[in-house]
Order: structure tokens, then C-alpha cells, then sequence
């Protein structure tokens, strides 16, 4: 048996997972801005810029791989978190409350589990 507690922790750490695929998203945005500004695509690239182009490449595809995995593994996350909450066993619960009337005066009583 498992609690919705498990399934609240995977929806908060693929939360986790959905902002670093979110920040690093954006980080690509950022360095192909940066890749436009060093070698625009209508112009061809200049020799003492290609070092930095081809740095700036490398970047921006590994902010690409992390984005991905990030949003893959949050998104996986949250659907499992989700499945585990709304499957969980509920506590049941007894609490009740019953009128009573005895001879001699009115009872009132409050049973069950709490």
C-alpha cells in the first residue's frame, strides 16, 4: 500500500523537471539568437568567426538535450504523480454521530473512528 504522498512527491519533482526543461528551452532560444548575430544565414561565415559559431552550436545543442530530458522525465513524472494520487486507497472513515433517547433522559452519542 501507498500513500498520495508518493504520488504529491512525483508531481513536484516532475515540476522540477517541466522548469529545467523550460529554463534550459530558453537558453537554446538565447544562443541562436547569439549563432544569427555571429554568422547571419544569408551572409557567409567569416574565418576568425567560425570558432565561435561552432561554440556556440556546441551550446546550444546541449541546452537542446537537457531541455528535452527535462521535459520528457517532468512530463513522466507528473502522469505517474497524477496515476498515483487518484488511484491511492482512501482512509475510511467512520465518524458518526447517533441521537440517542433512554429512558430517564436524552443521550447523545458520537461513535466511530476518527
Amino acid at each position: 500500500m501507498y500513500s498520495p504522498i508518493v504520488g504529491y512527491t512525483a508531481i513536484g519533482l516532475g515540476a522540477v523537471g517541466l522548469a529545467v526543461g523550460t529554463v534550459f528551452g530558453l537558453k537554446v532560444s538565447r544562443q541562436n539568437d547569439v549563432i544569427d548575430s555571429i554568422c547571419p544565414t544569408v551572409q557567409p561565415c567569416h574565418p576568425p568567426d567560425t570558432a565561435r559559431y561552432n561554440t556556440a552550436v556546441d551550446e546550444a545543442k546541449g541546452a537542446r538535450t537537457v531541455s528535452l530530458i527535462g521535459f520528457g522525465v517532468g512530463a513522466a513524472l507528473v502522469a505517474t504523480g497524477a496515476i498515483l494520487v487518484f488511484t491511492a486507497p482512501r482512509a475510511s472513515s467512520n465518524v458518526g454521530f447517533r441521537p440517542s433517547l433512554r429512558v430517564g433522559g436524552t443521550q447523545l452519542v458520537f461513535d466511530g473512528t476518527w
